[in-house]
C-alpha cells in the first residue's frame, strides 16, 4: 500500500516548525548574543577580582613593613631621648650614666631638701625658655620644617647653648639629630639674610656622625651653618639680641658728622685709581657712625667695567695695611646673578696693595681720620 503524499498545507506547517527550531538552535546550545555578553562580563569581573586581590595582598605586605619601620623608629626615638638625658653642658659623656639609688642605705643621712632657685636663676630659666620658644616660632614662620629645636641649655651674652635639634624628613619623621655647644646668629639687614651658626658639636644621620668646630679655630672643621635668604632679620635681632651680637646694633645708624655725598664720591674716585684687576664702586651708603660706613651696596667690576657681582654689607671699615688699604666688610652677602652667598665667618676682606694710603687719609675718609674735616664734615642743616 503506498504512503500518502503530504498536502501543501502540511508542507508549509513543517517548514514553519523547521524555521522556528533553526532560530532557537543557538539558544539551546547556549550561544545566544545575551549569553555570550554575560560570559564576557563574567570573565572581566573575574580578572578585576584577581587584580584587586593582588593589590590587597601587596597593601598588606606594605602595611606589615610600615609597622616594622614604625617600631624601629620608636626604638630609635627611645634611644635618642636617653642620649639627650645623658648630655652635660660641656661635652657628651662617653661612659654609661650612673644612677643614685632610690632608697637610701641603712644608716645613711637623710637626703638634703632641694633648695629654692634664686631670683637670678629663675630669670635665667625664663629667658632660656623664651629663647627656645622664640626660635621655634621664627623657624616655623620662615617655613623651616626640617629643624625641631628640643632644648636650649643656657643663654649667654653672645650665644646660646648647648642646643639640641631634631632633624625631620619631608614627612615629619625623625631623620637625625644636631647637637652644638654654641648657637649664634649672623644677620645682614643690607643683604636680607640670616645664618644660624652652630659650633663645637656634631650632626648625626643614619648612624653616621659628622663633627663640626668653631670659627675661633681655623685648623679644625668649620662651624655648621644654616643660611636663610631673602628675609628681614629684624625680628630675629630684636627678639634674640644675645645671639645676634654685633648684628643687634642699628645697621643704618648715622652720627650726623660726615657729608655722605662727599664720602661716597671721594671713595669711588680713590677706588678707580687702579683698575688693572677690576675695581669696586660704592652704589649706596646708608650712613657713617664711629668711623664705620653703614648699610653699603658695592658693585664689583672687571677691568673692562662689566659687573661681576654685588656686595651688600651692614658695615664697611677702611684700614691702613702697610702702604696699601684694607676694606673690611661685615654682616652681608655676595650676590652673583640670583645666587646669594653669605660672608664666611660673618666677614669679607678686600686688600688694595696699590692704593696710596697717604692720599686716602689726606682725603679725610672715615676710619682713616678721627673726625671729619673740611668738605668731609656735614654742614649745619645739611
Amino acid at each position: 500500500m503506498s504512503k500518502p503524499s503530504a498536502t501543501g498545507a502540511e508542507r508549509r506547517r513543517a517548514a514553519g516548525v523547521a524555521a522556528v527550531l533553526l532560530a532557537l538552535a543557538p539558544w539551546w546550545r547556549g550561544e545566544g548574543d545575551d549569553t555570550q555578553a554575560l560570559r564576557e562580563r563574567l570573565a572581566a569581573l573575574e580578572a578585576e577580582r584577581d587584580l584587586l586581590l593582588g593589590r590587597v595582598e601587596g597593601l598588606e605586605l606594605e602595611l606589615a613593613r610600615e609597622r616594622e619601620a614604625r617600631l624601629a623608629r620608636e626604638q630609635e626615638w627611645l634611644a635618642y631621648t636617653r642620649t639627650i638625658a645623658a648630655l652635660v653642658p660641656v661635652a657628651v659623656r662617653e661612659e654609661l650614666p650612673t644612677f643614685e639609688p632610690l632608697v637610701p642605705a641603712v644608716g645613711a643621712a637623710a637626703p638634703e631638701i632641694e633648695r629654692e632657685p634664686t631670683p637670678s636663676e629663675l630669670q635665667a630659666q625664663r629667658r632660656r625658655d623664651e629663647v627656645r620658644t622664640t626660635l621655634r616660632a621664627l623657624l616655623a614662620a620662615e617655613g623651616v620644617r626640617g629643624l625641631d629645636l628640643l632644648e636650649v641649655g643656657g643663654v649667654q651674652s653672645d650665644h646660646a647653648g648647648p642646643v639640641v635639634f631634631r632633624l625631620l624628613d619631608a614627612q615629619g619623621r625623625l631623620a637625625g639629630s644636631l647637637f652644638a655647644e654654641r648657637l649664634r646668629l649672623e644677620a645682614s639687614l643690607a643683604g636680607r639674610s640670616l645664618s644660624l651658626v652652630l659650633e663645637q658639636g656634631y650632626e648625626s644621620h643614619g648612624g653616621q656622625r659628622t663633627n663640626f668646630g668653631t670659627a675661633a679655630d681655623p685648623t679644625g672643621p668649620p662651624p655648621w651653618r644654616i643660611s636663610l635668604e631673602g628675609l628681614d632679620p629684624r625680628p630675629w635681632i630684636e627678639s634674640l639680641p644675645e645671639l645676634a651680637g654685633e648684628s643687634s646694633a642699628g645697621v643704618a645708624a648715622d652720627d650726623g658728622l660726615w657729608d655722605l655725598a662727599y664720602v661716597q664720591v671721594t671713595l669711588n674716585e680713590r677706588l678707580r685709581e687702579d683698575t688693572s684687576s677690576g675695581w669696586l664702586r660704592i652704589k649706596r651708603l646708608g650712613g657713617v657712625a664711629s668711623g664705620v660706613l653703614r648699610d653699603v651696596h658695592v658693585e664689583v667690576l672687571d677691568p673692562s667695567g662689566v659687573l661681576e657681582r654685588r656686595i651688600f654689607a651692614d658695615r664697611l671699615t677702611l684700614e691702613r695695611s702697610g702702604d696699601g688699604l684694607l676694606l673690611r666688610f661685615e654682616g652681608g652677602v655676595h650676590l652673583r646673578g640670583e645666587e646669594r652667598t653669605p660672608f664666611l665667618g660673618g666677614g669679607y676682606r678686600v686688600w688694595l696693595p696699590r692704593a696710596r694710603a697717604e692720599s686716602w687719609s689726606a682725603a679725610g675718609l672715615p676710619g682713616l681720620v678721627a673726625v671729619p674735616r673740611g668738605p668731609a664734615a656735614r654742614r649745619a642743616g645739611g
